[in-house]
């Protein structure tokens, strides 16, 4: 077993930077988000969750992508 704190960061849909009416849960990255990179750095792990659906873009310990 692994134990570890994570900085964790969940955004949801206020927090995208697009016009995203079109966008699918597979086009969300880290690109979309409202936030300043040196901002999003500081985070280990950054998870989408919205009415798209849930989706891990980013994480240092595991795979990222959809969260079934």
């Amino acid at each position: 077993m692994e134990r570890r704190l994570v900085n964790l960061l969940i955004v949801n849909d206020n927090d995208l930077n697009c016009n995203c009416k079109d966008l699918s849960l597979d086009d969300i990255n880290i690109s979309k988000l409202g936030f300043n990179m040196a901002d999003l750095e500081k985070f280990e792990v950054i998870i989408y969750k919205g009415k798209r659906g849930t989706k891990l873009i980013r994480s240092k310990y595991t795979k990222t992508g959809k969260v079934i």
